[in-house]
């Protein structure tokens, strides 16, 4: 196999190996760290055209966004791609929370939303995104992106939302807090166990 092409999402499968979504490649690909081998996953010129993010769910599947076309799909244990969604637009970061799973879109105006792999639209979580980047789950439960933005030196803010539904966020450089920016107070949804 030749060099990664364009690789940026990056994470561990349960199988221990280390996946990497190829965006220039339209591939995804899976390192044995301990021995080197390097196994094609996911091909280019298949369903999926530019993976730039993926993430586990508890039952082994993949989910993958396809940011150009603006597509999620999910790949089965067994290698089969099956299409999530096709309404988020640029997606760029996907986060599995238990068997939740959350998106960002990579544009001015973004959203922050829940995926139903099994059916249903996407719930909105948070509008209003400059690029969200690098979501993750942090230490306090909550998930976490960075947002881009050309209007501040430091050139970032943090947007954290509790999976229960609860937002808040948080200047790059200031502590948590659930009064930081009026703007990212929108969310809809009813926690889960209501």
């Amino acid at each position: 196999m030749s060099a990664f092409k364009g690789s940026n999402g990056i994470t561990f499968g349960s199988d221990g190996r280390f996946y990497v979504a190829e965006f220039l490649g339209g591939r995804i690909s899976a390192v044995e760290l301990a021995t080197g081998p390097v196994d094609l996953v996911v091909p280019a010129g298949g369903a999926v055209q530019s993976p730039d993010d993926l993430a586990f769910g508890p039952d082994g599947s993949m989910y993958i966004t396809d940011l150009v076309p603006g597509r999620v799909w999910r790949r089965d244990p067994a290698g089969d791609c099956t299409l999530v969604s096709d309404s988020v637009t640029m997606p760029n970061d996907i986060t599995c929370v238990g068997d939740r799973l959350f998106v960002n879109e990579m544009r001015v105006g973004g959203r922050l939303l829940e995926l139903f792999p099994s059916g249903g639209g996407p719930v909105v979580l948070v509008e209003g995104l400059a690029m969200g980047n690098a979501m993750q789950l942090g230490s306090d439960r909550c998930l976490s992106t960075r947002t881009c933005s050309s209007a501040r030196s430091s050139g970032s803010d943090r947007t954290a939302v509790n999976p229960s539904w609860s937002p808040r966020t948080w200047s790059s450089r200031s502590r948590c807090t659930s009064t930081a920016r009026e703007r990212f107070s929108s969310c809809r949804g009813t926690p889960r166990g209501s």
